[in-house]
């Protein structure tokens, strides 16, 4: 029997209208069943069949439609999404929590007992789970709840999305505020009395004055490392809330990284999803005052109390530095200068050997798949990239956006090259810049392996959490810290970055930045056609133009049975060639072009009285609108050129190769 045969169809007309009244609804699609009777369940798009974000409520259905998606053969269930806000749930607008009350597998006489008899006191809205295997009760309750799994079963009233079947007595949803929080007190027991341990000699005492830098979460996540995440459910919540003491920004990042080590938990999307919102409900939960939790919980159970050496947590060093100041100027004369080595190129006339560069440009112009098509090709030693000369060197690159996708981006390129990338090295945690100490544990970690190579950061936003990148102060200390990592590993660093809104006012934020590059290229799509130029080379070629495609790659079959792709950079010769889109563009195109074959370009005005004469066929009220809207895209295809009001045709406008430098 499939596991779609196994699942229990829906029955609209037992969901309670307080469900049926929120627009919180997803549809879901089955995949493997599991050893314990249950279902991988996934919310897709009803439209693509895709997996979506289904905590984002553009994603969110009515129930009218979620239940006529499902009736069209779409999905195998639906479901509704707790989204930890408060609705009203009688006509004098009381507001209240829509909570969930969740029990697995009820196949023993025990838990059937268990089950009913919580059912009987919560006494609202209950239905079967759609493998038949467990109970969901619905209730609202005065205040939001934990989330995650207790002692005894699950509750939530937050980031989580609930499977809804209809297969229970019609009933409403009732107000329960008393018996849910007894149920929370129950399952997620708070211990009375704090647990005493032994005063480490090298701890301070107030651990929320511990320095939060790269050596010092080093240290922390050894100590982790050492505690199975699978242990019970108190000693997970001490070692949260001992991490949690801290007051780290990075905190829960490290709790989250190691509580993943219990696959039990973590292996499906569903079951992430609500590990890592409950983690972050316990941690959020620390109170200094009332938990009694510090540091040296985490010590205890790590069975490190007695190791006062490598593991310390160190204090704040005093004025951190990572630049370190010249000995002594050089003073050169006409000989001196004679003596200076000439440029020397990474990518022959595009980005030199040593120094801060930067690729640049909107969101989907695919800036990131054009670095990582450098980092490989520079990191495999090849002779060329975009017909230029290359020097291979050995490359570092930080895909701080979106790390783990780093994985299928690579994949992609192999599989499209035919070749592998066997050599390029990776960081995916995240790195802070603007931290002096991140920046020296980076340069360490990075000076014998990347010597006299590249480190590619992807991207400068990531790497700056928090900044004002429209603030000279705050540049000017992101650009210093790049020149810091390239000098001190002789090699170059380029910078992945974006566009503003505009993005003909080239990469975001001040203006120091451009200035201070050693080289820009600025990556961009118009319509279907993707390039690449040089908009910055200290002593090398301004104004490269380079085309090229972004291949789809298919990976394979994921976990979920769903298409896996990626994309990989394919060179183009020169531009695809460019047509006029619809017939008042083309009807504009040809009417400019025969003025200007005796002229080299005429004023913008007269190309819109030009465009004018040859719409005829459009009512004369609406003709100027639509020679304008013809000319615009016409410019925006780069058909035309407009240059301070002067309208010419490009002496390569995509239908013959573009001239080489």
């Amino acid at each position: 029997m499939s596991v779609r045969q196994k699942i229990k169809p829906v029955k609209p007309s037992h969901i309670p209208s307080e469900l049926k009244q929120l627009a919180q609804w997803v549809i879901w699609q089955s995949f493997k069943e599991r050893e314990d009777g249950k279902f991988d369940k996934v919310p897709i798009d009803p439209k693509g069949g895709n997996k979506i974000n289904w905590r984002d409520s553009k994603n969110h259905l009515s129930f009218d439609q979620a239940i006529d998606f499902y009736n069209k053969g779409i999905g195998d269930g639906v479901g509704i999404v707790l989204n930890g806000k408060p609705i009203e749930i009688n006509e004098d607008a009381k507001s209240a929590y829509l909570i969930g009350v969740d029990i697995d597998s009820v196949k023993t006489p025990e838990l059937v007992e268990h089950a009913k008899k919580l059912a009987k006191e919560i006494n609202s809205y209950t239905e079967v789970s759609p493998s038949g295997t467990g109970i969901r009760i619905f209730a609202f309750s005065d205040t939001s709840t934990m989330n995650g799994r207790g002692t005894k079963g699950e509750l939530y009233s937050d980031a989580r999305f609930l499977t809804v079947t209809g297969h229970g007595p019609a009933r409403p949803i009732k107000l329960a505020s008393a018996e849910i929080k007894s149920l929370e007190s129950e399952w997620f027991p708070r211990r009375e009395k704090p647990i005493q341990f032994i005063e480490h000699p090298n701890l301070i005492s107030q651990t929320q004055s511990l320095f939060e830098n790269e050596l010092n979460k080093a240290k922390v996540r050894q100590l982790l490392m050492r505690i199975p995440a699978d242990t019970d459910h108190d000693t997970w919540r001490d070692i949260i809330w001992s991490v949690a003491s801290l007051n780290w920004n990075c905190g829960s990042e490290l709790l989250l990284e190691w509580s993943a080590t219990d696959v039990s938990r973590w292996s499906t999307p569903e079951g992430s999803a609500e590990a890592e919102a409950y983690l972050h409900t316990i941690y959020d939960a620390y109170d200094p005052n009332r938990n009694g939790i510090s540091l040296g919980t985490l010590y205890f159970h790590a069975g490190a109390l007695h190791q006062t050496n490598d593991l310390r947590i160190e204090e704040p060093k005093t004025n951190p530095s990572y630049i370190s100041p010249n000995a002594k100027f050089n003073i050169l004369d006409r000989k001196g200068l004679d003596l200076l080595p000439p440029a020397e190129w990474l990518v022959h006339g595009l980005i030199p050997e040593r120094g801060v560069s930067t690729i640049y440009g909107p969101s989907g112009s695919g800036k990131s798949f054009l670095a990582i098509d450098l980092a490989i090709s520079v990191s495999n030693g090849y002779n060329h990239w975009f017909g230029r000369r290359l020097k291979g060197k050995p490359v570092l690159y930080m895909a701080l956006e979106g790390g783990s996708g780093i994985k299928k981006r690579v994949e992609a390129w192999e599989k499209h090259n035919g070749k592998g990338a066997d050599h390029l090295k990776y960081i995916i945690e995240r790195v802070n810049v603007l931290d002096y100490s991140e920046v020296n544990m980076l340069i360490e970690s990075a000076k014998s392996e990347i010597h006299s190579g590249l480190i590619i950061i992807d991207t400068l936003a990531q790497a700056t959490p928090g900044f004002d990148e429209n603030s000279s102060s705050d540049m000017g200390k992101a650009i210093s810290a790049a020149q810091a990592l390239s000098d001190e590993i002789n090699g170059a660093v380029i910078l992945v970055h974006h566009t503003g809104k505009d993005v003909r006012k080239g990469a975001r934020g001040h203006s120091s930045f451009h200035a201070a590059m050693d080289s820009a290229l600025e990556v961009n799509k118009s319509d279907s056609i993707r390039f690449w130029k040089s908009a910055k080379v200290k002593d090398g070629d301004d104004g490269v133009k380079e085309y090229f495609d972004l291949v789809k790659v298919n990976l394979g079959i994921d976990q979920y049975g769903l298409e896996e792709t990626s994309c990989a950079i394919e060179t183009k010769v020169s531009p695809p060639k460019i047509s006029p889109k619809g017939g008042n563009q083309s009807l504009a195109l040809d009417a400019i072009s025969a003025e200007l074959q005796a002229k080299t370009s005429i004023t913008e005005l007269d190309a819109q009285k030009l465009v004018k004469g040859a719409l005829s066929h459009i009512a004369s009220s609406h003709r100027s609108t639509r020679a304008k809207e013809a000319i615009r895209g016409l410019i925006d295809s780069r058909l035309v050129a407009l240059n301070d009001g002067l309208i010419s045709i490009p002496q390569n406008n995509g239908s013959s190769p573009s001239p080489t430098p």
